[in-house]
């Protein structure tokens, strides 16, 4: 396919900086890894998204059923889990010692 048009757009110096480094590694011109993208994503189904997109929205539709499941009454008891906790372990001891001496 023989190039007859020109096309100039602005970049981000970092996006132009990677570019130029690409094209270094792989030994290409800019210009050539510019058109191979775009070729590539013009050749895709409209509307079709990267994997990654897609794999995210399947993780997300995965868990919407569970999303608030979780309830328990209390809004403070985060906050409170060391108290409850070593609460819990005291009744076990009185408990424990209550049938010990029984």
């Amino acid at each position: 396919m023989a190039k007859t048009e020109v096309y100039s757009w602005r970049v981000a110096s970092e996006v132009k900086e990677a570019l130029e480094e690409a094209s270094r590694e792989r030994g290409v011109s800019m210009a050539s890894i510019i058109e191979d993208a775009v070729t590539e994503y013009l050749a895709r189904p409209q509307g079709e998204v990267d994997d990654d997109d897609a794999e995210q929205r399947r993780l997300h539709e995965a868990v919407r059923p569970f999303i608030g499941s979780i309830q328990g009454g209390d809004p403070d008891r985060a906050s409170q889990a060391r108290q409850r906790v070593r609460q819990a372990v005291r009744e076990r001891y009185r408990q424990q010692r209550a049938r010990d001496v029984d």
